[in-house]
């Protein structure tokens, strides 16, 4: 599907006549030959994707020479992308000759487009929350310091799939989730979930809420942030010399970091400044760009995942040494 308009397809078999079903209930099944269930949509034959329409054949060169099948202008499109979508071609005796479930990224990239703010925005400290979601409804679920439930509104739905929620000051510094109410394609059945926003620029241990922060918040930038001065760029890209560190690995094994901060961002603080011990690991840093020529370094992981956990009960170290390995 792309702007509504029609479907690309090649149907197997020889039909008579081809529908487009949409059920927000997910009831369209196959009952033996026939198919059941649904809203019906008749779709009408207009040649290969080509002929139909340039600009989409050359958009989606591989659907091409597939024919297209029209879809009335009526059709509620938006609301029939988040419900079970079946294409059926039917043989003159109403038996099944063919059926697919449809994918839609030209009609979602049609309908939902859209370049404007997401995450949280803020005035003064006053919150904003905004979600791109294909999704049924969209709910805040709002969390204390301590991640226990303080309340769950409701999001507005706004143009382009943005779900908005208009928040109050003293929200500030506090945690949410989202909680949404989708149709899964793959599973075919309609699901409800709680996720962290995409968005995020603070999340709690274990990425298991998003924390409500403003970035231009002075109490969120370290000391000397705004006069940072950074070193003069390189002639051209290709002259960047990058070194990949790994957050864990550079200071697991690392004597010299005080046990609890092994593994931990707080394993680059110790760089002998303000009375602190140098570790080893800070020293080799320093000495990287005159001794290894080196312009950059990436960290990684550096934002928090669920896929990397914080807490050291969550946390596992290998025993095995690399020397056991084939």
């Amino acid at each position: 599907m792309d702007r509504a308009a029609g479907l690309a397809w090649l149907p197997n078999g020889t039909a008579e006549t081809y529908q487009l079903r949409h059920a927000m209930d997910v009831s369209i099944a196959l009952a033996g030959t026939e198919i059941v269930g649904g809203s019906v949509v008749a779709l009408s034959p207009k040649g290969t994707l080509q002929t139909y329409d340039s600009t989409l054949g050359n958009k989606w060169p591989h659907l091409r020479s597939h024919a297209v099948f029209e879809l009335p202008e009526t059709v509620p499109a938006a609301d029939m992308l988040k419900s079970q979508l079946v294409a059926v071609a039917l043989r003159a005796d109403g038996t099944v000759a063919d059926s697919t479930t449809v994918q839609y990224p030209g009609v979602i990239d049609a309908l939902y487009a859209y370049d404007g703010p997401l995450g949280a925005t803020f005035a003064g400290q006053t919150p904003t929350l905004r979600l791109w979601a294909h999704a049924r409804w969209a709910k805040v679920e709002r969390l204390d310091a301590n991640l226990a439930p303080i309340e769950t509104l409701d999001m507005s739905a706004g143009p382009s799939g943005i779900w908005v929620l208009e928040g109050q000051a003293s929200w500030y510094g506090t945690y949410y989730r989202y909680e949404l109410e989708v149709y899964h394609p793959t599973l075919r059945r309609v699901i409800t979930t709680k996720v962290t926003d995409p968005y995020s620029v603070s999340l709690a241990t274990d990425s298991v809420a998003t924390q409500i922060l403003n970035l231009d918040d002075p109490a969120t930038k370290p000391p000397g942030w705004d006069d940072l001065v950074k070193p003069a760029t390189l002639e051209a890209p290709e002259d960047v010399t990058i070194y990949e560190l790994h957050v864990r690995d550079f200071s697991i094994w690392d004597t010299t970091v005080p046990a609890e901060h092994r593994g931990k961002y707080l394993a680059f603080t110790h760089t002998g400044d303000n009375g602190s011990t140098k570790s080893n690991g800070m020293a080799h840093l320093e000495r990287w760009p005159t001794q290894a020529s080196r312009s950059s370094t990436c960290c990684r992981p550096s934002t928090s995942r669920r896929s990397s956990r914080i807490r050291a009960s969550g946390s596992r170290s290998p025993t095995a040494s690399i020397g056991c390995a084939p």
